[in-house]
């Protein structure tokens, strides 16, 4: 949902969320249900930064998390 990459730093998932943020928002006319996919997207990336052991490997997280987080949240593009 956010189209960031495997490695990317917090520093550009949170400029990416909120480059979209701007874009979907309510209040300026968006879509709530496109804001409510992005948030629980950032939400997810931002816990798994910064709680878990963070893999470089694309193959170990795929192990690590089920097919439907990776085809949600498109980590791999």
């Amino acid at each position: 949902m956010l189209g960031v990459k495997p490695l990317s730093s917090m520093k550009d998932i949170e400029k990416r969320y909120k480059s979209l943020a701007k874009r979907f928002h309510t209040d300026v006319g968006g879509n709530e249900e496109k804001m409510k996919e992005i948030n629980t997207a950032y939400k997810i990336l931002k816990e798994y930064i910064t709680n878990y052991k963070f893999t470089f490997n694309e193959d170990e997280i795929k192990k690590q998390y089920p097919e439907e987080f990776l085809k949600n949240f498109k980590v791999f593009e």
